[in-house]
């Protein structure tokens, strides 16, 4: 049953299982009760009343309405009339009919009710009449009905599904809406429901339900396709060599890491920018992922995190899986949820029954995308059918989730009621359109309705053929593509004919439509008379969002738009209403934005199928209305600059609903919608003013998206337009520059998109265009600019205050008056014109002080005919303004073009965006020089200004040479050198120094040459930022590379000798310790400058090498490379991890210290270098020490034989400094320690490596540096033998002290001076004595003694010729004598000493026979010594 509404009176309608319809009617009664309390108060007296209900009556108003089986639905509405006391009654009954067939009916029951319901009264009971209503043949059931605002019978019915669908899926069909009219009879008075119909003004969350051009719309495979850019794809040209006999496959391969990103980014902005509907939910979303297997565990997966990263990634892994499960058959599981397997349901959704009621169907995909899989392959076509599969799960999920499951009525208000929709997770409001259609009232209106006609026709034949459709799909994505991107406008279509090669694909889909539909002679007729039509209905035909055709209106679902704003509303309305107005203003115009889309579609189209050629103001204005209509569609879904959660159009509706019109009422959202639709079709016809622009093609509101909506209205403007689209065009400039200057941030040379110079020259173009460019008399320029100036002599400096540009712009108004009353003026000024020519001082300083002086406050026709003007033609004064209103207008153009520039970010496309800036400030100053005169020129503060915005923009965009121009041109002495100065620096901050080199030989006039310049500059700013250690500018390298250029290497020399002193002293200044990387840069500048000066003074003549010029300062060649190797050691030292914190000690240290220092860390290379500098500078031995050997013997004794001998003699605090590795210093120090490493390559340890390189580097010290210091090999033995007694001698080194280097065993133990070395076999035996190694002595005097029998014979060597042969007998009798005491008592020792005793013995006996045979050679030499003195004397 259900409950009828009255007031007071229940009324309940019922149908039984007799098949009879019965009305049970009751109302309440009041009967009186007295209360208890007679006293006083308030209450006393009243009478309280307690309400009852009385016994219904009940009405039958049908005794056989339906026959009643057990598995029949029934749907029973009612409404009740409070006027008429009528009734009328809904009834709907499903259930099996003959032969199994399921049949649903249903009637209307109408009739008056009781005629009054007094208990005295009869009883008297109406006619009933009854009306059987027709379903559409694909109705499967009745889900619900209501009435609108009690007239409409509204029903809500589900179509029947496929039967294969029905029986695999077990899926209930789509819920659509009808709409019953009631129409009255004009023969008998009664009112009888018409044909259903389907409502074409819906505010629903969801459009498709009874949206017509659903079966117009993309499916899921042509929507991403729309998306899919190939041109972003690069092809990699693939060349088949394995077989002579085949051909040469050379067919460009598909980049596919390109491609599918470009398959993901179609995907995404499938399902976030969907044309023609609302974005899908995020449940939707979830949903449809968790039935194709995406997610893999949906415990960690929660519905808030789906993001587009998230899908990416997802379908990313899908592929991935799928191609694992091809080459491992064996590990192959399903992607696809189990039958029965529950769906997730996040706990902060609704419509849990939805769930459950699919939770048991999995995904299938459609018949079409089935043969798309059969017939494609590889993994591209792959990728993209898992991305279709995806999209249509989404639709089928956002269908499921926006299923309507019942409608009701509900009072709005006394007299009007609302029809709300119960969806499975929302509830929305419907509104139906009532208007009656106006007629046409005239014959081109007809015509216009006609047209679309046929358009609609061609392009429901062209969706329904596949060929036609496939065409269709590609041509929309072309269109979007070009939309999107702004193609018309940046690539220039109309000027590089590409509009026409568009044209020419909708030309061939035109022909083949026209021959799926079988035209009439009266379509015919209208395809022939289409170029006929006027040019101004063609327009409004072409650009129009609506249809003047009913048929098309409610196929398409276009609305009627309102033409005024909403300013009554009902007081008190429910707040479920207002509760999804904006939801439902979106959907709205989102559906009215696709509709108008595919009706500006289907007209060009209908265009393109003329049967002549088509004319170019309509092949425009049809290209104008598709890409402006697409750019929009486009532009509601794209993400706000302010809010990237929220769309554009989300945005606007919001900033809508906070006015107060708009603050509640159920009719919001169809007015939100029509005056949004209205405002944006307004721009397209040009009804909108200049000054009233909406938001969205506002360059400082949104400037992406509206360079996308001027781009078509730019290239294709309206014929009443042309040459009147200043505003316009200077708005799109602005669009393009804002758009280059994102682009130029991540531009690629390589890239396939529009470079940011481009679009900088289309801007500046527009600019340009706009300008009057119209030639202009200018003669008596010179004598108007006279008597303008009078007597002042500096007239240029004129101060105006604020309120006086008031009086200016009627001043000049007044003048450009003239151009319009002689009919001499081609396009007219502006407001705006007038008022930026009054900002330009020259104009405020040539005519302020004449308008000043005029009577009054306002200034009129008098001010023309002044005496100041008396002798000057009026034509003359009005191109003499109009000149500088073109002046003012070019220099608009370099401020538009020069806004969007950021200088010196570094971009690559700077330099060529900053040289369209440079041509436009070109103009401008051609302009100014070749149309006033040159006193005027000289002193116009404007051409100055040019000038230094020239000079900025060429150093911005690092365009040396345009720089430099610009100061040389620049007139003004001081500006011109500050310039310089600061190009000169700037080159130098950007490290441009070879250009700079490049320009040093340009002779500027009254500056000299530019070189001596610059390096006055720049040696000014280097002595100016000595204190900022921390600069990256490198003033004095730049200095040193100008002088070298010039083979200028004294100059260059000082200017690096100035900057490491200046470097070393602000260090030194600093009170605080410097950061780790400050004294790094402070030692790598004081090295570096060191060299470099050492560099530079070794390429001088030898004369001149030196630097300074008193004598007190000057420094050799010699002191420059001692400090140059000592800069080296210091930089050196502070690198070390170990080195002092204070690079100011490092710096102060002495001599001595920094040689211990360095010796210490193992830096001996640097240690050695720093003794010989300090040597050589004293140039002397104070106490008769040598400084250097006393050094070098410090380094070695005292570090370097440690570490060769693997033993340490530091200090307990100095262990840690000392016990560390210094292989890295060893091995920088020598050649030979790079060999030890490759041999000791294998060891585990770096104590041995770090030992054979220390003797190694120990001996080639000792080799090397034993001849300047005599006694360093004694040294080193001592040194050795103090670490150790029980150590043997290195070889090398007894061969050292005792023959020397080379070799030589003349003169015995005698001192003998060597080539590189001084040999003491004497010195070696008191020093092996010395610590008791007496074995070790006689084993020297045996070596000794034994090498005489290789020397020379004794007969030719006389004594009196220094032929002397030195024995220490006493040295050798006392190291005999020791031993023989060391033997003598040695009977008590220890086996052990016995031992050691034996192989002394042996020793001496070793020494013993060679004192033998030297005593044998002296008797030999005595006989011999006679025969020599007598060859001496006889020679």
């Amino acid at each position: 049953g259900t409950t009828i509404s009255g007031d007071g009176v229940a009324r309940v309608a019922t149908v039984h299982t007799d098949g009879s319809l019965c009305i049970w009617v009751a109302e309440t009664t009041r009967r009186k009760r007295l209360n208890n309390n007679d006293g006083g108060g308030d209450a006393a007296g009243r009478s309280m009343y307690r309400p009852r209900l009385r016994i219904p009556s009940v009405q039958c108003i049908g005794s056989n309405a339906v026959g009643i089986l057990p598995s029949m639905d029934i749907i029973l509405r009612g409404q009740y009339n409070l006027d008429d006391q009528s009734y009328e009654i809904a009834l709907s009954c499903s259930g099996g009919g003959g032969g199994g067939a399921s049949t649903t009916t249903l009637q209307v029951f109408r009739g008056e009710s009781f005629s009054n319901f007094d208990e005295d009264d009869e009883i008297f009971f109406g006619k009933t009449s009854v009306q059987e209503l027709v379903l559409p043949s694909d109705c499967a059931n009745v889900v619900d009905m209501s009435w609108d605002n009690g007239v409409n019978l509204l029903v809500l019915v589900r179509q029947g599904s496929d039967v294969v669908d029905a029986i695999e899926e077990e899926e209930e069909g789509v819920a659509s809406l009808i709409v019953y009219p009631l129409l009255k009879n004009s023969d008998d008075g009664t009112c009888l429901y018409s044909d259903p119909v389907l409502p074409s003004n819906m505010t629903l969350r969801q459009l498709g339900m009874n949206h017509s051009s659903l079966s117009l719309g993309l499916s899921a495979s042509e929507e991403l396709d729309r998306y899919v850019d190939l041109s972003t794809v690069k092809r990699n040209r693939v060349d088949d060599n394995g077989d002579d006999d085949m051909e040469m496959d050379d067919t460009p391969a598909v980049d596919m890491v390109q491609l599918e990103t470009n398959i993901d980014r179609a995907g995404l902005l499938a399902i976030l920018q969907p044309f023609g509907r609302s974005r899908p939910s995020a449940l939707a979303v979830y949903r449809a992922m968790f039935r194709l297997g995406l997610l893999v565990n949906t415990q960690d997966i929660q519905l808030d995190e789906i993001h587009p990263a998230s899908i990416v990634l997802a379908m990313r892994n899908w592929k991935k899986r799928d191609e694992f499960e091809a080459s491992h058959p064996s590990f192959a599981t399903s992607l696809i949820p189990r039958e029965g397997s529950p769906l997730p349901s996040p706990h902060h959704h609704g419509g849990d029954h939805h769930a459950k009621r699919h939770s048991n169907k999995s995904y299938r995909v459609s018949d079409d995308e089935e043969e798309d899989i059969e017939s494609s392959g590889g993994i591209e076509n792959s990728y993209r059918l898992k991305w279709i599969s995806l999209l249509s799960e989404i639709r089928r999920e956002e269908l499921q989730l926006n299923d309507v499951l019942s409608i009701s009525s509900l009072p709005l208000s006394p007299s009007s009621t609302i029809n709300i929709m119960i969806r499975v997770g929302t509830v929305s409001m419907l509104s139906l359109d009532n208007s009656v259609e106006s007629n046409l009232n005239n014959e081109y209106e007809k015509f216009m309705a006609a047209l679309d006609e046929l358009s609609l026709d061609l392009i429901v034949a062209a969706m329904d053929d596949p060929d036609c459709r496939q065409l269709l799909s590609a041509l929309e994505a072309l269109i979007y593509n070009a939309a999107s991107k702004a193609s018309p406008l940046v690539s220039s279509w109309s000027s590089n004919d590409l509009g026409n090669d568009l044209m020419v694909q909708i030309c061939n889909l035109a022909n083949l439509a026209m021959t799926k539909v079988d035209l009439t002679e009266h379509q015919l007729h209208l395809l022939s008379n289409i170029s006929n039509l006027d040019m101004s209905f063609a327009e409004k035909w072409l650009q129009s969002p609506t249809s003047l055709s009913s048929s098309v209106s409610n196929h398409l679902a276009i609305m009627k738009t309102f033409v005024t704003m909403p300013n009554s509303v009902p007081d008190k309305e429910m707040p479920l209403c207002d509760a999804d107005a904006q939801g439902s203003a979106t959907a709205l115009i989102l559906s009215m934005v696709e509709s108008t889309r595919l009706l500006s579609l289907s007209r060009l189209i209908v265009v393109s199928g003329m049967p002549q050629s088509v004319p170019t103001h309509l092949q425009n204005n049809a290209l104008r209305s598709i890409l402006y209509s697409t750019a929009l569609s486009w532009a509601f879904k794209q993400s706000s600059s302010d809010d990237k959660s929220r769309t554009i159009l989300d945005e606007y509706l919001s900033h809508e609903m906070t006015k107060e019109f708009y603050s509640s009422g159920v009719t919001s959202a169809m007015h939100l919608a029509d005056m949004c639709i209205a405002s944006s079709f307004s721009v397209l016809s040009n009804e909108t003013s200049d000054s009233m622009l909406l938001p969205l093609v506002s360059p400082s509101h949104e400037p992406r998206i509206a360079l996308r909506l001027l781009a078509p209205l730019v290239e294709y403007p309206n014929f009443a337009l042309l040459g009147n689209d200043q505003k316009r065009k200077e708005v799109t400039a602005e669009c393009l520059l804002a758009e280059a200057a994102v682009v130029a941030k991540h531009y690629d040379r390589d890239a396939t998109t529009t470079s940011p110079k481009d679009l900088w020259s289309l801007a500046s173009q527009f600019l340009s265009d706009s300008i009057s460019l119209e030639s202009l008399s200018t003669t008596n320029f010179n004598d108007i600019f006279e008597c303008l100036k009078g007597n002042r002599g500096t007239w240029w400096c004129f101060e105006a205050e604020p309120h006086h540009e008031e009086l200016l712009f009627q001043a000049l108004t007044v003048i450009l008056q003239i151009g319009d009353d002689d009919g001499d003026s081609s396009t007219p000024e502006t407001e705006e014109e007038i008022q930026r020519l009054c900002t330009m001082q020259t104009v405020k300083s040539l005519f302020l002080p004449l308008a000043l002086c005029s009577k009054g406050i306002s200034v009129d026709q008098s001010f023309i005919d002044g005496n100041a003007w008396r002798n000057i033609p009026r034509m003359s004064m009005y191109n003499f303004v109009k000149t500088l209103m073109k002046v003012s207008n070019l220099i608009h153009r370099v401020d538009t073009v020069g806004r969007y520039l950021k200088l010196g970010s570094g971009e690559k496309s700077l330099p060529p965006c900053c040289a369209v800036v440079l041509e436009a400030v070109n103009d401008a100053i051609t302009s100014i020089t070749s149309a006033l005169p040159p006193e005027m020129c000289r002193d116009m503060p404007e051409l100055s200004s040019l000038y230094s915005v020239a000079f900025k923009t060429s150093v911005g965009g690092r365009l040396w040479n345009e720089a430099l121009d610009a100061c040389i041109t620049n007139s003004g002495e001081k500006d011109k050198n500050d310039n310089l100065k600061y190009l000169i620096l700037e080159m130098v901050r950007v490290g441009d120094i070879g250009k700079l080199v490049d320009m040093s030989l340009t002779v500027v006039g009254g500056s000299g040459d530019l070189f001596q310049l610059a390096t006055t500059i720049v040696e000014e700013a280097a002595l100016e930022q000595q204190d900022d250690l921390d600069s990256g500018v490198d003033y004095w390298g730049c200095l040193y590379t100008l002088h070298a250029s010039r083979g200028n290497w004294k100059q260059a020399a000082e200017a690096m000798d100035i900057c490491g002193k200046v470097t070393v002293s602000s260090a030194l200044s600093k009170a605080d310790p410097l950061t780790r990387g400050a004294s790094k840069k402070v030692m790598d500048r004081a090295s570096l400058s060191a060299h470099a000066c050492a560099h530079a003074v070794s390429l001088l003549d030898t004369s001149h090498q030196y630097i300074g010029e008193q004598r007190d300062t000057i420094l050799t060649k010699e002191d420059i490379d001692r400090r140059a190797v000592r800069a080296s050691a210091l930089r050196a030292l502070s690198m070390d991890e170990c080195s002092p914190n204070s690079i100011s000690s490092i710096l102060k240290s002495p001599s001595l210290d920094t040689i211990d220092i360095l010796a210490r860390m193992g830096y001996y290379e640097h240690a050695i270098a720093v003794a010989a500098g300090v040597s050589s500078k004293r140039r002397s031995n104070p106490s008769g020490v040598d400084v250097f050997f006393d050094s070098l013997r410090h380094i070695l004794c005292t570090y370097l034989v440690p570490e060769a001998m693997a033993c340490s003699a530091i200090s307990d605090e100095d262990n840690q400094l000392e016990s560390r590795s210094k292989l890295i210093q060893m091995q920088a120090s020598s050649s030979v320690c790079e060999q030890a490493i490759a041999c000791k390559s294998g060891t585990s340890t770096t104590s041995p490596v770090q030992a054979t390189m220390a003797m190694n580097l120990l001996h080639q010290y000792t080799t090397a540096y034993s001849k300047r210091c005599g006694g360093l090999g004694l040294s080193v033995a001592s040194a050795i033998l103090d670490l150790n007694e029980n150590v043997v001698l290195p070889i090398w080194l007894k061969d050292l002290c005792m023959f020397g280097s080379p070799a030589n065993g003349s003169n015995l133990f005698a001192r003998k001076n060597c080539d590189s070395s001084i040999a003491d076999p004497s010195a070696l035996v008191r020093l092996l004595m010395s610590h008791h190694l007496y074995g070790d002595s006689c084993d020297v005097v045996t070596a000794i003694l034994s090498s005489q029998a290789s020397s020379s014979s004794p007969s030719s060597r006389l004594p009196e010729k220094g032929s002397i042969d030195y024995v220490p007998y006493d040295l050798i009798d006392r190291l005999w004598q020791i031993i023989e005491n060391i033997a003598s008592s040695s009977a008590t020792a220890s086996e052990k000493t016995q031992k050691k005793i034996q192989l002394l013995l042996q020793s001496r006996t070793c020494m013993e026979k060679s004192l033998t045979k030297h005593f044998e050679r002296l008797k030999l030499s005595e006989d011999g010594l006679r025969s020599a003195r007598t060859l001496s004397n006889n020679a």
